[in-house]
């Protein structure tokens, strides 16, 4: 997967919230921090609810947090572009790619990626991470391919158009912070996926919900203590007197099985993610 490799032993994952650095209160205390892991720059949003833009230029890229500037990484603080007929070396180094982590934090956030024609290149010089966390997200990418759309707990909507970007609605947890490897995990809540790249892939989670329903069993009959005198029937002295006995309502779960919407009209890759009993996931299934 990959910025996220799927490890089926994780051991003692966290989620991806517990690792980042925290979030700020106060907006003016947020800053792109390039110190946090090596070939990595992070952002983190507010505990509330944020609208974080992100727009790649000709020579940099511009960062804003709820309108606020908070930083900039400029075209010199990349990798070289493998693919420039001036770069001697012609061949990608994978580990020399920048990863660029963009977290919502909590809150229902609203996440921006998006690029003009002018723009430098960054394929397989950048590669961004966004992440909404805690709260009902929007994450969306115009223009950016390599992105790893990751919606965390809540009902997200995550909206791309890249090429081999990757979308998980669900919360990562990590389990190796190095190269930031992880097992996806249940929110149990249903994520939208508009993949808008046919050479993307989407992970579509399964799970079960529990639905309290309200049930009365319809071949209750109501019973009359009391029944109306027949005509010429002798009253009976011992014929039990009482109320009318109505059916009671009963109340149980009710089990279906969830999973996130897929709206893949571009025909991108879709697998299936199953859970055990205990949440660990299973080997993923391909779909489509």
């Amino acid at each position: 997967m990959s910025v996220f490799a799927v490890s089926l032993s994780a051991q003692d994952p966290v989620s991806l919230t517990d690792v980042l650095p925290p979030a700020m209160e106060d907006e003016d205390d947020i800053e792109l921090i390039d110190d946090w892991l090596e070939g990595t720059i992070v952002l983190v949003g507010t505990p509330g609810d944020d609208k974080i833009a992100i727009e790649v230029e000709d020579d940099r890229i511009r960062f804003w947090v709820n309108d606020e500037y908070v930083g900039r990484i400029r075209q010199r603080d990349l990798p070289p572009d493998p693919w420039d007929e001036n770069t001697e070396q012609m061949q990608p180094d994978l580990t020399s790619i920048l990863k660029i982590m963009v977290s919502g934090a909590g809150g229902n956030d609203w996440i921006s990626l998006r690029t003009d024609q002018s723009a430098m290149q960054l394929f397989d010089r950048a590669k961004f991470i966004l992440y909404g966390a805690n709260g009902n997200d929007i994450i969306t990418s115009e223009g950016v391919d390599q992105i790893t759309f990751v919606g965390g707990a809540g009902i997200d909507n995550l909206i791309g158009d890249g090429f081999q970007s990757i979308y998980i609605g669900s919360e990562l947890l990590i389990s190796d912070l190095e190269v930031l490897d992880g097992v996806i995990s249940p929110d149990g809540c249903v994520d939208h996926l508009f993949p808008g790249h046919f050479e993307s892939t989407a992970y579509r989670k399964h799970f079960l919900c529990f639905t309290p329903v309200v049930y009365t069993n319809p071949n209750f009959k109501v019973l009359d203590k009391n029944p109306p005198k027949l005509p010429n029937v002798p009253t009976i002295v011992s014929r039990e007197k009482g109320d009318l006995l109505t059916p009671e309502a009963m109340t149980f779960d009710s089990i279906l099985l969830e999973h996130d919407k897929v709206h893949n009209e571009i025909g991108c890759e879709v697998y299936d993610l199953n859970f055990r009993e205990d949440g660990s996931m299973l080997p993923p299934t391909f779909v489509q």
